[in-house]
């Protein structure tokens, strides 16, 4: 009987080559407008954001200039037919490495109908003071306003808030419970703040550009980026110690000024990242988060754990020109999916109780290679290879 030794796993190279093919496969399937069987209906928001940047549309660019950082990037080329790096950084555009180009733009989301609105229903908060909008169950609105140091806090509705200006002032607070916001002029001023409160996630879209100003902080208090969704019909622009857990979709151009800061992952065709700014992924809100009508969180997006898999003692070497291997899988943890596909060597493995006994053809004299792939429900994966060696009876 020969202890088993672990080969290969998630990190190695052929593993990372291995998924990066599969998810180039998966995005030229959409592209062409073809989806897998699970994708019916909306594609899974973590198509839209498999990197933290993502450049659509034709000519698109993304700039790093100095000491520029995209973080906890799974690719190191990223979808746009152009990568500008800064010679003179001493920090690597994509943490250990300089960022790289596929040479192909990202799929965008599709722009719908435009939710505005003629009200002109008003809120003014005055200074210091905090207000509910929405009491009287009135979601349209022509302005809502927070003056310098107050807040105004939406109360949750099931339809969405439609408002033509909102103005967060200086200092000022909008708290906003999960829902649908359409903003047809936002206008943040400095050192105000959005927070995303209560259960669920915030959506909001804006019609005009976005600019984020001075140390304004969108979603910090979660510090959660799936509870947070933008969707921009124009360009974005995040100014000096700006901080926002968001993901992003915009349609023109990105910019984040110096210092400023995006955790969750960003999808637009013209990026700018100043000196010392930073966009850093975050690969399990991008499953979890959703955008309504153009894309959905993934069924089980709280199961980040792998599956538990054990393969008992098998002979090594072996006569036959097969083997019989048993072992079993689980999957476990407070968020657990359950196991899914689970193959050796392109043959099903079918679990009882947990358990399983495959017979795996050896060709092959000397060395066969036993290839398991294992996922769970959630999509979580383990990629594994073990020696076998076949030899002539005596």
């Amino acid at each position: 009987m020969k202890m088993l030794r672990l080969i290969s796993f998630l990190t190695t190279t052929n593993c990372y080559q291995f998924k990066k093919i599969a998810g180039q496969f998966l995005s030229t399937l959409f592209l062409i407008g073809i989806a897998p069987h699970s994708f019916a209906n909306l594609p899974y928001c973590s198509d839209f954001f498999s990197n933290g940047i993502q450049a659509h549309g034709i000519d698109n660019y993304i700039r790093f200039n100095y000491n520029a950082q995209l973080l906890n990037n799974p690719y190191d080329d990223l979808h746009t037919n152009t990568v500008i790096n800064n010679k003179w950084s001493i920090k690597k555009s994509c943490g250990s490495v300089p960022c790289g180009k596929t040479g192909t733009s990202a799929q965008d989301m599709t722009p719908g109908e435009l939710l505005e609105t003629t009200a002109t229903n008003e809120v003014i908060v005055p200074v210091k003071k905090k207000v509910t909008v929405g009491a009287n169950n009135i979601l349209h609105y022509g302005k809502v306003e927070t003056s310098e140091w107050s807040t105004a806090v939406f109360k949750p509705q099931t339809q969405p808030y439609v408002i033509t200006d909102l103005v967060v002032g200086y200092k000022s607070k909008l708290q906003l419970p999960a829902g649908e916001y359409w903003v047809s002029r936002l206008k943040l001023e400095v050192e105000g703040r959005i927070d995303v409160i209560g259960e669920g996630q915030v959506t909001l879209y804006v019609i005009d550009s976005l600019w984020v100003p001075f140390n304004f902080k969108i979603n910090e208090n979660t510090k959660n980026a799936a509870k947070m969704a933008i969707y921009t019909f124009s360009d974005s622009n995040y100014y000096t110690g700006s901080k926002t857990y968001a993901f992003i979709r915009s349609e023109g151009e990105v910019i984040l000024n110096y210092g400023a800061t995006i955790v969750g992952g960003v999808l637009g065709k013209f990026f700018n990242l100043e000196t010392a700014s930073q966009i850093v992924y975050d690969p399990d809100g991008a499953r979890a988060v959703q955008f309504n009508s153009y894309c959905r969180a993934w069924p089980f997006p709280s199961d980040t754990t792998q599956p538990v898999f054990i393969l008992d003692q098998y002979d090594d070497p072996v006569t036959q020109d097969h083997i019989v291997l048993t072992g079993s899988i689980v999957d476990t943890g407070e968020h657990a999916s359950g196991v899914g596909d689970v193959s050796v060597n392109g043959i099903p493995i079918i679990l009882a109780n947990d358990n399983f006994s495959v017979t795996v053809p050896l060709p092959e004299l000397g060395t066969n290679w036993l290839i398991f792939l294992i996922y769970d429900r959630a999509g979580n994966e383990i990629y594994l290879t073990y020696p076998v060696t076949r030899v002539l009876p005596e």
